[in-house]
């Protein structure tokens, strides 16, 4: 059974109490917001200039973090997200959406600063040339006493000159570079997450590699 309600449409089981699936509308458009997530781990850079892997007890609990310096090394990891079959392939072509990278972490001590995370982006459309989509950074603001608060910070990415496709590649460097004159955080960035804010505008395609 179907239930119209303001801006989301119900499915129920034929007992009309059991609640299968919702559909959301904002009103305006079908659009849904997902993230896209990287592979399973993060390649380092060789050497120097990987982050290292450090301890720190928090609320009583020890975790490990890939940790960016914040003295004078820059420090790499690099990964690869998928163009997933529920994106909504139509509206970033016509670039009326856009996708968002975005960074999660924390700072390491109570000191105060701004960490500057930069982004390199390379596009991998399936068997044709990579494409460069540039770099990017975000600022992430420090106050003091904010060791170990959840920070995030992200900027919109714009469209290759090819056109997105469902099962391409976006593969990322993630790097600081604490020498940057924006980057004023003296401590180490405890990276926790970066992930693609994407538009959704369906659970995934009619074909296994077109969304159409």
């Amino acid at each position: 059974m179907k239930k119209i309600i303001t801006n989301k449409l119900e499915i129920y089981d034929s007992d009309d109490t059991t609640l299968r699936k919702v559909f959301y509308n904002t009103g305006f458009s079908n659009i849904e917001y997902d993230d896209l997530l990287p592979n399973d781990g993060w390649t380092n850079a060789p050497g120097g200039a990987a982050p290292d892997v450090v301890n720190h007890t928090i609320a009583g609990v020890g975790f490990q973090f890939m940790s960016f310096d914040g003295g004078n090394t820059e420090e790499r990891i690099s990964n690869s997200f998928e163009i997933l079959h529920g994106v909504d392939i139509e509206s970033l072509n016509a670039g009326t959406q856009k996708l968002e990278i975005h960074t999660h972490g924390m700072a390491s001590t109570t000191a105060s600063g701004v960490v500057k995370i930069f982004f390199d982006l390379v596009y991998f459309p399936l068997n044709l040339a990579p494409v460069s989509m540039g770099s990017y950074s975000v600022l992430i603001p420090i106050l003091a006493n904010q060791q170990y608060f959840h920070k995030v910070s992200g900027v919109e990415i714009t469209k290759p000159t090819s056109n997105y496709n469902i099962g391409d590649k976006i593969k990322v460097r993630y790097r600081r570079t604490p020498t940057d004159a924006e980057d004023i955080y003296g401590g180490d960035w405890l990276f926790e997450q970066c992930a693609i804010h994407a538009p959704l505008n369906s659970n995934g395609s009619r074909q296994r590699y077109s969304k159409l």
